[in-house]
């Protein structure tokens, strides 16, 4: 099996061909997941995307998995990341794929890559939580995956970030599987500084698209203004993001690298659970 691996602002991914894990059951495509991006024993990443072809259009589709093995309906750094594997393997810098949460279409034809996720936004629901004696509020927003908004006026120091993250990751909004639990800070009225701790990966990235979308949107709301027609830029720790929004979809945009492939052996790792 060949392995891809491509990194978006400090988010990284590995991308495999659906035809080269053909028969694998749902426990041993997990169990693969969890050894390939494990940073110490495997090669090490966020996430981990199948691409596989259909019979009918959009011709592609994804399979993601967050680090922990389990399946995620979607990841927009991961969707820009498809950009670039789509143009040195398909030779195509205009893609379309499907996703659990529907079509994306992605630009790679600059030196950034652009995604276009087909998605109608909600307004942000109000949630109220505890930390310590304080009562604090959050917002609940999906943007392709759950999200609960936190708007702060620093984020410098990710351990008092943590304080929150047991509250909202498994709060009852969000039914058993629980959120990303995204920070926002605002630096000017077109940007805003943002952090995520995401769900299967438990701890925070160094960049999430969604978590980008979500706090722009939540953002853009906390200052009394409409986002639809609005782009705004997001720093994240691993770089800059810019997003905007229309009535049916969003765009996300960015620095995307492609950094290497390696060939592994799949049925050693099935059958000893490690690499090597």
């Amino acid at each position: 099996m060949v392995i891809s691996k491509i990194v978006a602002t400090g988010n990284d991914f590995l991308f495999l061909k659906g035809e080269d894990c053909q028969g694998l059951t749902a426990d041993e495509k997990s169990l693969l997941v969890r050894v390939l991006c494990d940073r110490h024993f495997g090669i090490g990443a966020d996430g981990l995307v199948v691409v596989d072809r259909m019979e009918k259009a959009p011709l592609w589709r994804w399979e993601f998995f967050n680090s922990d093995g389990s399946l995620a309906e979607m990841c927009g750094n991961a969707t820009r990341c498809v950009g670039r594997w789509a143009k040195k393997n398909l030779d195509m810098v205009d893609f379309e794929f499907l996703t659990a949460k529907g079509v994306v279409s992605v630009d790679a034809n600059g030196s950034e890559v652009v995604s276009k996720i087909r998605l109608k936004l909600k307004s942000p629901e109000e949630i109220h939580y505890l930390n310590g004696k304080e009562k604090k509020t959050a917002f609940a927003i999906d943007t392709g995956v759950p999200h609960a908004v936190v708007m702060v006026d620093d984020l410098s120091d990710q351990s008092k970030l943590l304080d929150h993250v047991p509250h909202l990751r498994h709060h009852a909004h969000f039914g058993a599987r629980g959120a990303n639990v995204t920070f926002v800070r605002l630096i000017n009225p077109q940007e805003f500084e943002t952090v995520t701790f995401e769900r299967g990966v438990e701890g925070f990235t160094l960049s999430c698209g969604t978590g980008v979308l979500a706090a722009g949107w939540v953002g853009l709301r906390a200052m009394q203004r409409d986002p639809v027609g609005v782009s705004v830029q997001l720093k994240t720790p691993g770089g800059l993001l810019k997003v905007s929004y229309g009535n049916e979809d969003l765009k996300l945009s960015g620095p995307a690298k492609y950094l290497f492939d390696v060939v592994v052996d799949i049925e050693s790792i099935i059958k000893n659970g490690a690499m090597g």
